[in-house]
Parts: C-alpha cells; structure tokens; sequence
C-alpha cells in the first residue's frame, strides 16, 4: 500500500475553534478514536422512531435496507437535519455540516469491514462523516456495528492501493467484494487491530470518521430485528467525489450531492472556484425529489 496519510480536519477544528467544555472533550475523544457516541436531544424520539420504523416496515426489501427514504418519510428528514447533530459536527469539523444520504436498516447488516472513503471523498480529503441513530436498543445478539479505534488514522485505501489502478471495464462493485474488501482485512491482520462493537441504547448516535475502519457483526438471534438509521455528511468548502468509480484513466468520479436540508444538489469549490452542477444533474435529483424516489442501494 502506498504511504497516504490520511488528513485528520478534527486536529484543525480543535485548534482553531473556541468550544464549550463539553464538545471541546467530545472532540479530542474523535479525533483519538474516530468516533464518539452521544445521547439525542429529543424528547419525543419514541414518536420519531415509531414514525419511521412503522412507515418504511411496508418498504423493506431482502436488502433490509431503504436509501434516502428522507424524500418519502418525514420523521428521517427530521432526524437526518437534526440541529443538535449537525452543530456536534460542525464543532467537530469546523465547517457547516450537509446531509446528503439516509439509509435505514430493519435487520443487522453483517457487513464487511471496510472505510466508507472508498464511497466518499472530499477535497480536501477527509469532510465526511457517518451518524448512526439506533432506533431500538442494540446488543451482541441483534447484529451491532463493529468498529476499530484509532482505525481512522492508516492510510486512506482505494482499489489502486490493492493493485487495481484501471478498472478497464470492470465492475467496480465486483471489485469492491474480491478485491476491496479482502485487502481491508489484511490491513486489519497487518496492523493487529482489534474490534468493539457498538452497543447503543435507543435514541443513541455514534459518530464516526469517514476513515474509520467498520462492519457489520453477525446476528446470532434471527428473531431479532435491528432498526436504525445512518446519515452521510460532507462540509462545505470542499468538492466531491468517489473513489470506487474512480481511476487513473478517467480521473475522480465527481459526487454532485443532494443537501436533503434543500433538496438541492451543491457543486462544492475547487482551488477556490465554485463547481457548477451540471444540468443533467439538477433535472435527476428534481425528478426523484418529485417522484420521491432513490438510487437502490448497490454494495
């Protein structure tokens, strides 16, 4: 693997950021760890999660999972553009904070370990971060998150980092099973990391860095289902773009993401100049916000 340090922003945000004693401490912890959980402010979050689980239970597919169903349910919007969510991570950060992708779950994902950088990256690299809001509590027996402390901090992994520097009409998201994800668990072996699972009692929120090293555990009581949601977060100032669908040849795959506070796509800035979306962008995220309809997940 090439040498890549990733870019820590928590190190700028802590210096530079005048923070009560509280998230000043939240953020150390962050930028240690790479994650941090933290009890919601809601009140009626029994409302918020019967909302939800209730309304998309119809929806599920043998995926387990819905992608931004914030265009169809209210209450995923709500907790997706939470203020108290997105000042934690503008004080972690130290830029505003944008939602742009919700995924909901019924059941335990038992994903394999991976860094949700090979999804999203940022210029500057590293604005971009994951909220997971358990909906029910979460144990051992229901398929919890795993999780690597300090994990953040390795070198950002792309295909090319496994020998793919040219995915030549190949199937990224092939690639991403047989080459991805296999050379993820020797980072892991080689490093002698080793997990913690995420045990969050309902209405709980564990934020954590993109490069954090995370999967899915199994689930060793089937009859249990585990419902939760994530939100994808970039930062202003930045452009976008994913690395799994990029290469040599053709060069970054530019994300034009949709602020689901807007409903908008954001072009981001590069080199200080703004990146205009392109029309066909802006005609596809209207469509699907009137349609009220997403991507299907593919993984």
């Amino acid at each position: 693997m090439s040498i890549r340090r990733f870019f820590s922003p928590m190190r700028v945000a802590i210096r530079t950021m005048m923070v009560p004693h509280d998230l000043a401490a939240l953020a150390a912890v962050y930028e240690r760890d790479g994650y941090v959980v933290f009890d919601l402010d809601i009140p009626d979050f029994d409302s918020v999660a019967s909302q939800i689980v209730d309304g998309l239970a119809p929806k599920f597919d043998d995926t387990h999972r819905i992608e931004n169903a914030w265009r169809t349910n209210q209450a995923v919007r709500q907790l997706a553009t939470h203020p108290q969510v997105l000042e934690t991570l503008h004080y972690l950060y130290g830029r505003e904070a944008f939602p742009f992708q919700t995924l909901n779950f019924d059941r335990g994902t038992q994903q394999a370990t991976h860094s949700d950088t090979i999804h999203f990256d940022s210029e500057p690299q590293g604005f971009m971060g994951g909220v997971w809001v358990a909906l029910e509590d979460i144990d051992a027996a229901n398929g919890p998150l795993h999780y690597y402390p300090g994990s953040h901090t390795l070198p950002q992994a792309t295909l090319a980092d496994f020998g793919v520097t040219s995915l030549n009409g190949q199937n990224p998201y092939d690639l991403y099973r047989t080459v991805y994800e296999p050379g993820i668990a020797g980072v892991v072996a080689q490093h002698g990391l080793e997990p913690r699972e995420a045990h969050l009692r309902k209405g709980q929120a564990l934020v954590w860095s993109a490069n954090l090293l995370h999967g899915g555990q199994p689930i060793l009581d089937p009859g249990r289902t585990r419902h939760s949601q994530v939100t994808h977060y970039y930062f202003e100032g930045c452009s976008y773009h994913t690395p799994l669908l990029s290469d040599a040849a053709k060069g970054l795959h530019r994300r034009y993401p949709v602020d689901i506070r807007t409903g908008r796509n954001v072009g981001g800035v590069s080199e200080g100049k703004p990146i205009a979306v392109p029309v066909s962008q802006r005609v596809k995220s209207m469509a699907k916000n009137v349609l009220q309809t997403g991507t299907r997940y593919r993984r």
